[in-house]
């Protein structure tokens, strides 16, 4: 999925109707990852850069369509 999608990480823009994400670095990427049994923070990236919800929201709600949906029903919307 992300060799598939790499294409609009490099020509994406910023989006520009919500104040906060126009000022937010195009490229900037983050992690944060905590690993309850060695409790431990996994990072990599920016991953101390303060961003908006906006710019995270994504990812869980499509990790909530497809364990609803399944992903080829998800996958199928172009």
């Amino acid at each position: 999925m992300i060799g598939e999608n790499l294409h609009y990480y490099q020509t994406g823009r910023v989006v520009n109707y919500i104040p906060a994400l126009a000022k937010v670095n195009p490229k900037q990427l983050e992690m944060a990852i905590y690993d309850l049994k060695k409790r431990q923070m996994i990072e990599f990236g920016d991953s101390r850069v303060c961003f908006v919800i906006e710019g995270m929201s994504k990812a869980p709600v499509l990790l909530l369509a497809i364990e609803d949906h399944k992903i080829e029903l998800i996958t199928s919307f172009k």
